[in-house]
Order: C-alpha cells, then structure tokens, then sequence
C-alpha cells in the first residue's frame, strides 16, 4: 500500500502537466481532476454562449437557493442543456468512464451579485447516490478566474474515498503544503473531476459573474443513472432513478430528492425532527 507521503510525492511531481489542457486518463486517474480546453470549435463555443448570454439577461429576478446560492434553480433552456450529450465532450468523457456513459445530474453553478460567497474544501459525492464512479464537468460559459470565484482542486484528495458524513471538510488533515490546482477558463474550457475529489471556490469579489456547467457523468450501468448517452445499454426503471408515479426523473430536474425514501429512519429525517421540535420550543417560549 502506498503512503500518503509517497502519494504527495508523486502529485507534485506532475502537477505541473495538468496545465497543457490536454485530457490524460493517467493524470484524472493520479489527481482526481483533469484541466482540458481546445475540445469545442469557436462556432460552437458562439453558439452556447449566445444562448447562455440571452438565458442570463432573463433571470436578473431569479429564486435563490440560500443552502447553495451558486445553485441555479431557474430552469435551463433545452438547447443549453445539449452540451451535456456534445459529441466531442463525450469523447473525453468516453476515456475516463469507457464506452457506455450514463448522466446522473445536469446543473449550471452561477456566481453573480446575487451569488457571491464562498464554497468551502467539500466533496460532492456524500450529496449523491449510486456508485463513486462518478464525475463532474464543469465547464465555463463565461470567463473564470480568481476574482470572481475559480475553484481550486485538492489532488489525489478522490484516493481517501466516502469520509462518512456530508460537510466542510478539514483542510488540517493535509500538510500545508498538499498539491492544489486552480485555472483560469475562457469559455469552452471545462475541469473534470471525479465526485470524491476535495474542492473550494472562491468569493465573486468582481464585477463579472462566474457561469459553469456541473453535468455529472457516470458509467451507464449504475442503476441511478438517469439517460443513458452512449453505448448499447437501455434505460431500466428502478427506485434510484423513477419517481412514486413511475416515471423516470430528468437529470435536468432538481426538486426531487429520492434519497428520502432509501430510509424508514436516518440521520438527515432524525435532524429535521429534533429541528422542528426545537422551533415548536422556542415558539411556545416567547
């Protein structure tokens, strides 16, 4: 078994290669996360930004998720949400997941004057279901960089695995001076990164906002796959990805959390309660 210590050896030993923007299965395997641009062609680049650019000027008196407030609850328009089945963009997926590519999730994370905060060192897969052989493309519609909230990736971070809970994560556990990674992306550039890899971002501290995609891929097989994007395979219905009336949930959708029903009882239903019972107490206090 290898050492943490030879592990960090190793990622600062090539954590200079990530910035060629060139998709290594070896590097994505090694980090956790691989920087790739130069995919999409500046017509098609045009295209999606034309489309985001018109979409972003009609939601100025958008919903805000206070829990998550990059979260972009507005719905997204249809021919946006094609990037996630883009011919050229599933060829790098295909390399880091094999010939059947499954969508579990499709999300855009947006920070503006109405978003601005922070996202503290996290990882996203205690916020889903299924296997950890998940992924996240997070690819710009606009320009990103330090100023208005770049993410930075904690390499190798995805080798440590489920952590047994959801939360800010502690950053102590690493030596100081751990490899990260952080980039600035023109549109059409996008960062994969596997679900269980350490991530934060920024504050929006400038004028322009930060857009990125968050569409989660995964092998097709994983039963809480939501479409199926390529290979053979054909959708089967089951509880990870149907709701009560039997149809299959839109990785586009957001509203549904069928996590729920996975448990007759769990920590997350157990702390709603001791929090209504709490509210219950303090109204009937004053």
């Amino acid at each position: 078994m290898k050492s943490i210590k030879s592990l960090k050896k190793e990622l600062k030993t090539s954590l200079h290669k990530l910035n060629e923007g060139k998709f290594s299965k070896k590097l994505f395997d090694l980090h956790g996360f691989c920087y790739v641009k130069n995919v999409l062609s500046s017509k098609e680049i045009e295209s999606y930004k034309s489309i985001w650019d018109q979409f972003y000027l009609s939601i100025t008196n958008r919903k805000i998720n206070k829990f998550n407030p990059a979260e972009l609850l507005s719905e997204i328009p249809k021919d946006l949400l094609e990037l996630s089945k883009n011919t050229k963009i599933l060829k790098v997926i295909m390399q880091a997941v094999g010939g059947d590519v499954g969508l579990f999730r499709a999300r855009i994370m947006l920070k503006d004057k109405n978003s601005r905060r922070s996202n503290p060192l996290h990882e996203d897969f205690c916020y889903q279901i299924g296997f950890q052989n998940k992924m996240s493309m997070f690819l710009a519609l606009s320009n990103v960089d330090k100023k208005n909230g770049a993410m930075t990736y904690y390499s190798g971070t995805h080798k440590f695995g489920y952590l047994g809970d959801a939360g800010i994560i502690n950053e102590n556990l690493l030596d100081k001076d751990w490899p990260k990674f952080s980039v600035n992306l023109k549109p059409g550039d996008f960062v994969l990164m596997k679900s269980s890899t350490w991530h934060a971002s920024g504050p929006n501290k400038s004028s322009n906002y930060r857009a990125i995609t968050d569409f989660i891929y995964q092998p097709a097989n994983d039963f809480s796959t939501k479409e199926i994007l390529t290979g053979n395979g054909q959708l089967q219905k089951n509880f990870m990805n149907t709701d009560k009336n039997g149809k299959i949930i839109s990785p586009y959708e957001r509203t549904i959390n069928i996590s729920n029903s996975f448990f007759r009882e769990s920590r997350a239903t157990r702390l709603k309660k001791a929090l209504k019972k709490i509210d219950k107490l303090s109204i009937s206090v004053n």
